[in-house]
């Protein structure tokens, strides 16, 4: 049975380029084709889907795509994600990778190696990254790679919190965080709380602090 696909991208001749090559496979089936955060979002809801190929920027959405991974897997827990982008920046690089990230690969690149990227991390633990990126991907553990360096009270937190946490570090307020999550000031509260509560913190500063100790921002 053909794993099936989930495209985004805000440049309708990618995602209609990547779908026409993986259509003309037999492993592969594209099952959605999205140009905006929302429409992989909606998508996801509906779709059982092995692979999301994303963007890591969406122009004119402030949705970044370690983010959109994971509201998506907040709907498909099991999902593998591949960032096909022009972003090499380390910092970026870095924070995809340990969000969970399974497979980053540079536009430099044309749709094989999409094709090769989906295949590897469809395989238990498989990863796939772009030859230029290994000297940022060696300064991280090889645990670290495989996402089980995380301590426990990250393994405790959830997506949302996760989100509210990188936000946090960036010093957003809560009046920011919840125009940027769609949220009320209350639920963003409550989510701070319990937050502070799963990481032993007593503060923002805590928040940002364990962030920054744990290399999920830089």
């Amino acid at each position: 049975m053909p794993a099936t696909v989930l495209l985004l991208d805000d440049h309708p001749l990618i995602v209609n380029g990547l779908a026409h090559f993986l259509t003309n496979t037999t492993d592969l089936d594209v099952v959605g084709k999205a140009h905006a955060p929302a429409e992989a979002l909606a998508l996801l809801n509906t779709t059982p889907t092995d692979v999301l190929v994303s963007d890591m920027r969406f122009e004119g959405d402030s949705l970044n795509g370690t983010t959109l991974m994971l509201r998506a897997r907040e709907k498909q827990p099991g999902l593998r994600v591949v960032f096909y982008t022009m972003i090499e920046k380390s910092t970026d690089v870095r924070e995809a990778v340990l969000a969970g990230a399974n497979g980053y690969v540079l536009k430099k690149y044309d749709a094989d190696e999409i094709g090769r990227a989906i295949r590897a991390v469809l395989r238990p633990n498989g990863q796939y990254f772009s030859p230029e990126l290994v000297s940022i991907l060696a300064q991280l553990s090889p645990s670290a790679l495989h996402h089980d360096e995380q301590p426990d009270p990250l393994r405790a937190i959830t997506a949302r919190e996760k989100e509210i946490m990188l936000l946090i570090a960036r010093e957003f307020t809560v009046g920011q965080i919840a125009r940027q999550l769609s949220l009320s000031e209350s639920t963003v509260h409550s989510h701070r709380t319990n937050l502070m509560t799963k990481l032993g913190v007593t503060s923002s500063v805590g928040v940002a602090h364990f962030a920054f100790k744990y290399g999920l921002l830089n």
